[in-house]
């Protein structure tokens, strides 16, 4: 099995946010995407998809967003952003688990655990311990840099719970680390989504 990561797509294909006013090479940006996907993903593979999937305001527009990553291969776990304002993806894609509070999901020797960020995340940082029979992957959709983020994650009050990789989403810059003896990164938004984003973009599978 292969297992990728990706995050902070923000598709726009029902009500367009156009992005080339930045350059053209932002045209036909959800294109890009999946032609990349479609090169790099097989069918038994499984991709993190780390929040702030879709624009849309309600399910009827994000379905447009969401029919692109369907017609995608590998199975697709979604974790909700902070810009995801409707979370029941289940309802209209198929071959998919989207997370909603602390859940689990077990592929051969892994285990995906997720967490939808609430008020001061009290209930996260007091879970249980995670067994160690796998190799433990948390997603998380959260700054993990800026303590006055609404979203801040204080990653040091998970470094004992058995986790062995932190995959994040909500920072669009590509970044990595270590909190203990547990690996962090975030994949990174594949595109700009400001002036304050233009130049190059990154993204780790």
């Amino acid at each position: 099995m292969g297992l990728y990561a990706i995050g902070d797509l923000h598709f726009s294909t029902e009500n367009p946010k156009p992005m080339n006013i930045f350059g053209d090479n932002w045209d036909n940006h959800e294109k890009k995407i999946a032609d990349n996907w479609n090169e790099t993903v097989k069918d038994g593979d499984t991709v993190l998809v780390l929040g702030d999937t879709s624009w849309a305001m309600n399910l009827n527009e994000a379905k447009a967003d969401l029919d692109i990553i369907e017609s995608l291969p590998g199975k697709k776990i979604f974790i909700k952003g902070n810009h995801d304002y409707n979370s029941k993806y289940n309802d209209v894609i198929e071959n998919l688990h989207i997370f909603n509070g602390v859940q689990s999901y077990i592929k051969d020797n892994v285990r995906i655990i997720s967490y939808e960020l609430i008020d001061d995340n009290s209930t996260l940082y007091n879970y249980a311990s995670f067994p160690t029979d796998k190799f433990n992957i948390m997603l998380l959709h959260g700054d993990i840099y800026n303590s006055n983020d609404k979203n801040y994650i204080d990653l040091k009050k998970l470094q004992n719970k058995n986790i062995n990789y932190f995959a994040l989403g909500h920072i669009h810059k590509s970044k990595s680390g270590f909190i203990g003896n547990s690996k962090y990164a975030y994949p990174g938004c594949v595109l700009g989504r400001g002036f304050d984003e233009i130049g190059e973009k990154g993204f780790l599978v």
